[in-house]
């Protein structure tokens, strides 16, 4: 699994945004009210900031990949990322 840390801005929200209802496994909800009550952040911030994280890192194929093949993406995605920039 990728190690990569999310940072957390304060973050407000306007007139553009819409509610939702989802239903989630109550571990995921443990977990997700943790990390608010550590963050002191809002349940609604850290799902938000969840998903728009994942929506940046997400690649989507024509099918789903083999654990290998999951695997190996990720191990490149972490090999790119750890590259000296050029100058």
């Amino acid at each position: 699994m990728d190690d990569t840390i999310l940072v957390i801005p304060q973050r407000t929200y306007g007139k553009d945004s819409k509610v939702i209802t989802m239903r989630i496994g109550t571990q995921l909800l443990s977990d997700l009210d943790a990390a608010a009550e550590a963050s002191g952040r809002s349940r609604n911030e850290i799902i938000s900031l969840a998903l728009e994280f994942s929506l940046n890192h997400l690649v989507i194929t024509d099918k789903s990949p083999t654990p290998e093949e999951a695997e190996n993406a990720l191990h490149l995605k972490i090999q790119q990322n750890s590259e000296p920039e050029a100058r």
